[in-house]
């Protein structure tokens, strides 16, 4: 994809065989049910989505991505763009493995979604 205000530095892949939640990464007792969303991109690095639940820019997030024979739990980003799309939201959100310390896991299988999602193109 060639566009002349492009800011991602990485190949996106489609993300519409992933299924995710998203939560407020600070917020006790938040509930998942607050951010179900569609998904619109991904790669290793972060993920496009929209949901009708509203995220500041800047804010911390928890991710449950899953496929059909995966799932990753927990996993941090902070929400680095949004727009609004009708009635609901469309947002950048950058994966922030070092939130949680010990990163291997995540990133193993974050590279391992990536594989499937190119596979799809």
């Amino acid at each position: 994809m060639t566009v002349k205000n492009e800011r991602r530095e990485h190949d996106r892949y489609t993300g519409q065989h992933l299924k995710a939640l998203v939560k407020p990464y600070f917020g006790e007792g938040e509930d998942w049910g607050r951010g179900e969303i569609s998904t619109i991109d991904f790669n290793r690095n972060g993920m496009g989505m929209e949901t009708d639940a509203y995220f500041a820019v800047g804010e911390f997030v928890k991710l449950v991505i899953r496929t059909d024979d995966a799932m990753i739990t927990e996993l941090p980003g902070v929400i680095c763009n949004r727009c609004k799309m009708g009635d609901s939201y469309r947002f950048g959100v950058r994966f922030e493995l070092d939130l949680q310390g010990d990163d291997s896991d995540f990133h193993e299988q974050l590279v391992e979604l990536e594989l499937q999602a190119a596979t799809l193109q």
